[in-house]
């Protein structure tokens, strides 16, 4: 999924950064974008917006987790969402991606400040403790209501699938299907054909001019890059080497200085190309899934 800002909970899954912006001279030669720009409402990714129906990974996420709140409910079992998630994806638009890309960078040093500031609490998980406190021959009808299995997992975390699940017991496989099912992204057929065109977008023929034009405009700054990410990567790379609080706030400003830099050259050189290229492939694979014209056509009016 094209997003440079990724999805945190209990670990920290995919991050991506860089090094510091060089000097001040050469941060000013590039110029800000515009208000127009920053105000866009105008998709981060059309990939993204047509697969997922224009919603953040966030908001699937808790609608799934809602859902199983009221499943478990209605068979007489309270259920608490375990997850303690960071939602870096939250934005769907241009507009929204610089103000996050300005305000939290890429999301990695405030994911390591939380995690060190509470390194001191033990994480009790609120459904496990939960079942403790039920009759012992209830505690196998807990957990197969919830997952279908009389047995408790590992991790009590909903993990969101790449494709629908099949039909199955339990609560949450149930709720999975309800949220996942009109979603083109998660679908068996079109969802590997949209993953792929994500995948390989940036190493597209048709955007290596553009992605070396950012390129060029970050290496301006004395930030080197050689794939989309790799800005993000390097400052990932850079947080193994924290162990402080202290530090994790000094990363946080270079973070930002970054990311901030990322976001302008990206706006600047490569939006535009990328949702010329998306909107083209887009069309070609809808020949072939001919009931999805409607998502598309909503994904292209945004």
């Amino acid at each position: 999924m094209n997003t440079k800002h990724y999805r945190l909970s209990i670990m920290l899954a995919g991050i991506l950064l860089s090094f510091f912006l060089g000097a001040c001279a050469s941060r000013a030669s590039l110029k800000s974008p515009s208000a127009l720009q920053v105000e866009s409402k105008q998709p981060f990714s059309l990939i993204n917006a047509f697969g997922l129906s224009d919603k953040p990974l966030g908001e699937i996420d808790l609608s799934v987790a809602r859902d199983v709140v009221q499943c478990m409910a209605k068979r007489g079992f309270s259920y608490v969402d375990p997850t303690n998630v960071v939602f870096n994806d939250q934005y769907t638009t241009i507009g929204a991606y610089w103000r996050y890309s300005t305000r939290d960078g890429y999301g990695v040093a405030d994911y390591l400040i939380s995690q060190m500031s509470n390194s001191s609490h033990v994480f009790e998980d609120p459904n496990f403790g939960y079942v403790t406190r039920l009759p012992v021959s209830q505690r196998a009808s807990y957990w197969r209501a919830l997952t279908g299995v009389g047995k408790q997992p590992n991790i009590d975390q909903i993990l969101l699938p790449n494709r629908v699940p099949a039909p199955a017991p339990g609560c949450e496989n149930e709720s999975l299907r309800k949220e996942l099912g009109t979603l083109p992204w998660f679908s068996p057929t079109i969802g590997p054909k949209l993953r792929a065109l994500s995948q390989k977008e940036f190493n597209s023929p048709s955007l290596s001019g553009p992605v070396r034009d950012w390129a060029a405009c970050l290496a301006s700054s004395g930030i080197i890059v050689k794939s989309y990410n790799g800005a993000a990567n390097q400052i990932v790379a850079a947080s193994h080497q924290i162990n402080s609080v202290q530090k994790a706030q000094q990363l946080r400003i270079r973070e930002i200085r970054t990311a901030t830099l990322d976001a302008q050259c990206y706006i600047r050189y490569l939006h535009a190309p990328q949702r010329k290229w998306e909107t083209l492939q887009l069309f070609r694979l809808i020949q072939s899934y001919p009931s999805y014209k409607l998502e598309l056509k909503a994904a292209l009016k945004s």
